[in-house]
């Protein structure tokens, strides 16, 4: 059975490997419907904050990515496509915050 391209972008978060997941996701952003592209937007935004964060030491580039995250997902239902995007908003937002007040080692790379 052919893994879907959302289960392989997770299954490669959850293995801290952010920028394959974005790579998948990017593709994916492409080819969706008008309705759908937010939803994958967000999820790239999130792997990519992770990525400027851990991969390149880049708080700035994480925050923002964070922020674009939030604005993209805010408006899905928590549960959308078997996805928790209450857990990633929650995550989104909190991790946020540690790095507005520069508590970047407490950052928490939740599981999806």
């Amino acid at each position: 059975m052919q893994q879907s391209v959302l289960d392989l972008a997770i299954e490669k978060f959850n293995n801290h490997e952010f920028f394959d997941c974005h790579d998948i996701l990017e593709d994916t952003w492409f080819e969706v419907n008008k309705d759908e592209k937010d939803f994958y937007q967000g999820l790239l935004h999130f792997a990519v904050a992770f990525h400027h964060l851990i991969d390149k030491k880049n708080p700035a580039g994480a925050k923002l990515q964070f922020s674009k995250c939030i604005l993209r997902l805010k408006n899905y239902d928590t549960n959308y496509k078997g996805i928790n995007i209450g857990k990633i908003l929650k995550a989104a937002k909190e991790n946020l915050k540690k790095l507005e007040t520069g508590s970047s080692e407490k950052i928490k790379i939740p599981h999806l």
